[in-house]
């Protein structure tokens, strides 16, 4: 559904800066 959607996208990006905050990290 539409809902899935937004939650989907959101995660995505929710998991993109964390990841990247992590790579950061560890530099």
């Amino acid at each position: 559904s539409h809902h899935s959607l937004i939650l989907y996208s959101s995660y995505s990006v929710a998991k993109h800066k964390f990841s990247t905050h992590v790579y950061f990290d560890l530099m």
